[in-house]
């Protein structure tokens, strides 16, 4: 070999071991970028899974459960048996743990490192013990915020708030140490309380807080790579939910069972206003039971004092009917009204002239909730005793 053609042999495998070892650095990032985009999809699987069945088991409760009402949604599980406790905290406080997969009918559900997911239940949505009242007008308990503390809510309204988060908690971060116990279904510690810190970066210990922010976290921060998936109060009680035929026997059997209650006519519950010969104000509580209860703001009852027919009701069916007491019912909200109350007589909008004189006016209201009009007012017609 002449000197000349040794002299470049050196260089070019110094060149070519350099094309080598870039291909494999080269390499090694896209199969970290290919794992980095699995463990994403398979988080976001999980997330949106998750979400799915929480909503399918709040938009059925009223099916599972006979007698009760819609909308309702399971404990954490909190000893990780996979299953939701019975009881969670005290009414109107929030509760945190694992997701309870066992409940739901599903297997553990795991974000893309393998982590268990886990749950948060506004208390105002959660089943035991139950908050009166819960319906389309129920404000939600979380408002969920960006990373950059913008709010992730399409407007607002109490309703678009959260009501159930359920949590993938990524790899652990900083101080975070995390233990599999053999024979556990998921990793740490059995009782949530002692392992949530663990696993999720917000101070999120169960108790009252209404509104609570929870953040959404990057997968690529040092502080709080929590992803999350939540379900707001208006998601519960959807268009889908509002034109269902079973929310409709639902709406049907509140209002029988409420007018049912009503006779003889006892006095409006609470402060009354006298308007003639009328008085007006809330059914008495004693008119309500397990299914009715959670509608209660939806109604206002009205009572001749005289013990008379004394107003008048058009049905929309073609029916002019004279009543001696009066239960209305207010449907669902309509465009972009914001009814965080209840039951305030504005939300009557087809009787709000009836209602400032119930004796010369006429009411007009539906006898059954229909599916293609949820938002229009509806009565029940009490006679004389």
């Amino acid at each position: 070999m002449k000197r000349r053609q040794a002299g470049l042999v050196l260089p070019a495998l110094i060149l070519v071991l350099l094309l080598g070892a870039l291909a494999m650095a080269f390499a090694r990032q896209q199969s970290r970028i290919a794992s980095q985009v699995r463990q994403q999809q398979t988080t976001v699987a999980r997330l949106a899974e998750a979400r799915r069945l929480l909503l399918e088991y709040a938009q059925s409760y009223h099916l599972t459960h006979p007698g009760q009402s819609t909308g309702y949604l399971l404990c954490p599980d909190t000893d990780n048996d996979g299953a939701a406790e019975l009881s969670c905290g005290s009414a109107g406080d929030f509760a945190i743990g694992r997701l309870p997969y066992r409940t739901l009918g599903t297997v553990p559900l795991r974000d893309g490192f393998g982590e268990c997911l886990w749950y948060a239940v506004a208390g105002n949505f959660k089943y035991n013990p139950k908050s009166a009242p819960l319906n389309w007008d129920t404000a939600g308990q979380f408002i969920v915020r960006n990373p950059d503390g913008s709010a992730r809510h399409p407007t607002q309204r109490p309703t678009d708030y959260a009501v159930a988060v359920v949590f993938a908690p990524g790899p652990p971060l900083g101080a975070q140490h995390r233990v599999f116990l053999a024979g556990q279904p998921c990793n740490g510690p059995s009782d949530a309380s002692l392992a949530i810190a663990q696993y999720l970066e917000g101070a999120y210990a169960a108790g009252p807080g209404s509104p609570m922010t929870i953040t959404v976290g990057r997968l690529d921060s040092d502080t709080d790579n929590d992803q999350v998936a939540w379900l707001a109060a208006s998601d519960v009680f959807d268009a889908r939910l509002r034109t269902r035929s079973d929310t409709a026997d639902l709406i049907g059997a509140v209002l029988t069972d409420t007018a049912s209650a009503l006779a003889p006519l006892p006095d409006p519950e609470g402060a009354t206003t006298l308007i003639g010969n009328v008085i007006e104000g809330a059914p008495p509580v004693t008119a309500y039971n397990d299914r009715a209860s959670p509608w209660s703001d939806q109604f206002r009852y009205l009572k001749c004092t005289t013990g008379t027919a004394c107003m008048t009701l058009d049905d929309r069916a073609g029916h002019i009917l004279g009543c001696a007491g009066l239960l209305l019912f207010a449907g669902t909200a309509r465009g972009t009204q914001n009814r965080p109350a209840g039951g305030d007589p504005a939300y009557f909008e087809d009787n709000v002239s009836a209602l400032q004189a119930p004796e010369t006016d006429v009411f007009w209201a539906a006898h059954d909730y229909a599916t293609t009009a949820p938002a229009q007012d509806l009565a029940r017609c009490l006679p004389a005793p």
